[in-house]
């Protein structure tokens, strides 16, 4: 789920500009289009490190509490 979120963005970050190797002109709908789905690949990329940097902490003994969960979300938010 990261490395396609990561990939979309990517795409994303090409369609906001337009890159200069797109005969593309620049539209509010494309740049708004390009920042919402730039949101959803974010939320991909946020929602599976928070996943994997779980699943180390409790391998690494940490306990699957709210503690536990309010530690990881602010070292990945940060």
């Amino acid at each position: 789920m990261g490395a396609s979120g990561s990939a979309l963005m990517c795409c994303t970050q090409v369609l906001i500009g337009p890159a200069d190797v797109l005969p593309l002109s620049p539209s509010a709908g494309m740049i708004f289009g390009g920042m919402a789905v730039a949101g959803v690949s974010y939320g991909c990329v946020i929602v599976s490190s928070f996943a994997r940097t779980h699943s180390a902490a409790v391998a690494l003994g940490y306990p699957e509490n709210i503690d536990t969960f309010v530690m990881l979300s602010g070292i990945t938010r940060t």
